[in-house]
């Protein structure tokens, strides 16, 4: 085994073109395929093979990050609408808001690539941080974890040929 081809990096991330400063973990455990059984009348209830509909609701990704500021904060709560630096923010959008609306692309890019090195960068179309970053500890209140919930691009549906939620972008 060559041990200087052995990779040891982290994710800058970004939601809506907005850098998340520094960071600790990325969680993308939660990630789920929701599949629908194929079945033909002549096998009866045997599943053939699984058919693709999307994500299952509970789709998230979890970013610990650190050095937390309070632009990043206003960026974390994406209805803010107030002026930046001084206005108080609204725990949670207007009720009866549809999040999709609110919600914008999240972009994982390794950090020991340079920025316009793209072909391992992980894109989400649609993401919402869902659990904003408030809790603290005494101990570690500069670490939150920030959980964005990942939405289909309902734009990408009638193409039928695309994933809804996302890509590695391609090599350019």
């Amino acid at each position: 085994m060559d041990h200087t081809l052995i990779r040891r990096t982290n994710y800058d991330v970004s939601f809506k073109a907005s850098s998340l400063g520094g960071l600790n973990k990325i969680d993308l455990s939660k990630l789920e395929l929701l599949l629908a059984p194929v079945q033909a009348g002549t096998t009866g209830a045997m599943k053939l093979d699984d058919r693709v509909l999307g994500f299952t609701d509970g789709a998230q990704v979890t970013v610990q990050v650190r050095e937390v500021t309070r632009v990043m904060i206003e960026k974390a709560f994406p209805w803010f609408t107030g002026t930046t630096g001084t206005a108080a923010i609204e725990l949670s959008p207007p009720i009866n808001s549809l999040l999709n609306q609110y919600a914008g692309a999240l972009v994982l890019h390794p950090h020991d690539l340079a920025v316009d090195v793209i072909t391992q960068d992980i894109e989400f179309y649609k993401a919402l941080p869902i659990q904003p970053p408030i809790s603290r500890d005494g101990m570690a209140d500069d670490v939150w974890d920030l959980v964005f919930k990942i939405y289909p691009d309902v734009s990408k549906i009638a193409a039928n040929t695309v994933s809804m939620y996302g890509r590695f972008k391609p090599a350019t």
